[in-house]
């Protein structure tokens, strides 16, 4: 009976080689842990399972392939074999034969190839290192190193929650063109790890922002789609309506946000992780998130011991959760409304124009004991010749007294600003700053 299922395999094989040869469609689509048949020839990465089934579909053609052996199956499957010794790389030349929306396998259909690869993803991203930055008046500022994730931002633990949380549901599969919206470290880590996973990734980018970034981007493998840049992220709502009323087969992950405008319970749920692994090792009595869209300040925040104070830092530009904290003051102090200023300088971090549920949220259960505005030198030129005050230059500033070869972004220089100032007024204590990202991801 072995013999004469080899000798069907064999001749099913020559069959469809015949056929191709020919010029007759066998019309399969081969399906796998990682699949991109945008050309050809495609290269496809398996996992280190020692066999692997390959769906039959339509729309594509195999025309060669070398390797391992491919046997054919019935229903116009493929089976690969592999062995400890088999090559984990397979070349097959496809012909597309019609633009189509790629059907794939869900991770039902393939749990063990698929958990394996979100496994070893899980294993380069979180328990970040912990380390003493500095002493200041008695205290210690500590720095959780998120930068060093997988794509070097705290976003990999939410990417890689979502991709797999969305994946089991069967709303997306890989080879899905998938969309994310992004000011700062998101995409990177959106499309670096969707990549990974076998997706084809979109960001959406407001126009005009860090060069660096852009080339981050790319080298990830992410199609940039620019957004207005004087709208910066306000134009993002506008943009996902129209591009997904346009573009139906694109999925859009959104992380900022769950249906309805909801709190996105997955985002929140992968960054507890981050206060939970420095719990384990310090008493945090300050923990100071940056306000993004929210998600660093509700998720960690909210799991917080009763003793820790948390308090988020946004800048002066912005005030968006300063605003919602002190209803009015911002206009008091400085005698102009949230958002007067041009662009701040800290992408990732808030701005008006978006209703964030994960920043009203925050403020609204009563976890954020202070919003701290932030500066820097160009924010405080723009104030004084708007206003002839210098109110900003009184503020924590990124851009004052750290070294040229620091090697943390914006961000982390702006919470250990705080850091140093609160420690005025207090001894003995542990605060606690999130190195979301390096240096590298900025212009200068």
């Amino acid at each position: 009976m072995k013999n004469l299922i080899k000798h069907l395999y064999c001749v099913g094989l020559i069959m469809a080689f015949l056929l191709s040869s020919f010029g007759f469609s066998t019309n399969l689509i081969l399906e796998c842990s990682y699949l991109d048949i945008s050309e050809a020839p495609t290269c496809f990465q398996f996992s280190d399972g020692s066999e692997l089934f390959l769906q039959a579909g339509q729309h594509a053609q195999v025309i060669g392939y070398d390797g391992c052996l491919v046997k054919p199956l019935g229903g116009g499957g493929l089976f690969v074999p592999f062995t400890k010794k088999a090559s984990r790389k397979i070349t097959i030349t496809l012909r597309r034969l019609e633009p189509c929306k790629v059907e794939y396998c869900t991770l039902a259909a393939l749990p063990l190839i698929r958990k394996s690869l979100y496994d070893e993803l899980a294993s380069q991203i979180g328990n970040t290192g912990l380390s003493l930055y500095e002493e200041s008046n008695g205290n210690r500022i500590w720095l959780k190193h998120e930068c060093d994730n997988l794509f070097e931002s705290h976003y990999d633990r939410v990417y890689l929650a979502l991709f797999r949380i969305y994946e089991e549901q069967g709303l997306i599969k890989p080879g899905c063109k998938v969309l994310e919206t992004t000011s700062g470290s998101a995409g990177i880590s959106f499309a670096g790890i969707g990549r990974k996973l076998g997706y084809d990734c979109y960001v959406a980018l407001p126009a005009g922002g860090e060069k660096a970034r852009e080339v981050a981007l790319k080298n990830v493998g992410a199609t940039i789609i620019f957004t207005d840049r004087d709208k910066y992220i306000s134009a993002f709502p506008e943009f996902v309506k129209d591009f997904l009323h346009n573009h139906k087969d694109y999925f859009f992950l959104n992380h900022s946000m769950g249906k309805k405008g909801s709190q996105n319970e997955v985002s929140l749920a992968a960054l507890e992780g981050i206060i939970a692994e420095v719990k384990s090792k310090l008493r945090i009595d300050f923990f100071l998130p940056a306000v993004g869209n929210g998600s660093s300040v509700l998720g960690p925040g909210r799991v917080l011991d009763s003793w820790s104070k948390l308090v988020a830092f946004e800048s002066v530009q912005s005030a968006v959760m300063y605003e919602l904290m002190y209803p009015g003051q911002y206009q008091d102090i400085y005698g102009i409304k949230p958002g007067t200023l041009s662009r701040h300088r800290l992408p990732g971090t808030s701005f008006n124009g978006i209703t964030f549920p994960h920043i009203v949220n925050a403020v609204g259960s009563g976890i954020v004991n202070r919003v701290v505005l932030v500066s820097d030198e160009k924010m405080d030129q723009e104030y004084f010749l708007l206003t002839g005050k210098t109110y900003t230059e009184h503020l924590p500033h990124w851009d004052k007294y750290f070294p040229a070869d620091f090697i943390f972004g914006r961000s982390t220089r702006c919470g250990i600003a705080v850091a140093r100032e609160l420690a005025k007024s207090v001894k003995d204590k542990n605060f606690l700053v999130i190195a979301y990202d390096k240096a590298n991801r900025y212009d200068s």
